[in-house]
């Protein structure tokens, strides 16, 4: 009803869900003896961040985290990636083994930044985790583009 532009339409959706608190997601418990094992994990439990375990493969689906709002970067991208492949949009699911994360990429117009290259498309990175990351915008710490791959388009 507002008309918006398919840019527009991407960045209201991508903030509603930046806004979420970050859940880490774990196929394990949250106090399994692998995860005690995981320094990263730990690291991230310590800090207070909260995790929600037993998830299939560490990751829950759309329609899971839409009623839980529970979800971390690779639940986040799915979600987002599904709802945009719905409006037909050029998306992928950009992932680093070696940063041990998940990103949305985006195909759109006019769109600038980091991104990857998949059959002459480019992908814009979008961080989905934390508030406030415009497309395009690579976090420093996550910021080496060959340690990413596109995994889904």
């Amino acid at each position: 009803n507002r008309k918006q532009s398919k840019f527009e339409f991407a960045n209201t959706i991508v903030t509603m869900i930046q806004s979420i608190d970050y859940t880490l997601i774990l196929e394990e418990g949250c106090n399994d003896p692998i995860v005690r094992r995981n320094a990263q994990l730990m690291e991230i439990i310590k800090t207070g961040v909260p995790c929600s375990g037993h998830a299939p493969y560490g990751i829950k689906t759309p329609l899971q985290f839409l009623s839980g709002l529970e979800g971390d970067c690779d639940t986040r991208t799915l979600l987002l990636y599904t709802i945009f492949k719905h409006y037909n949009y050029n998306v992928a699911i950009i992932n680093s083994d070696f940063y041990g994360h998940s990103m949305l990429g985006l195909n759109i117009e006019n769109a600038v930044g980091a991104f990857k290259m998949l059959n002459g498309n480019k992908y814009y990175f979008w961080e989905t985790t934390s508030k406030g990351f415009a497309l395009g915008q690579l976090p420093r710490e996550n910021g080496i583009l060959n340690y990413w791959k596109i995994e889904l388009n």
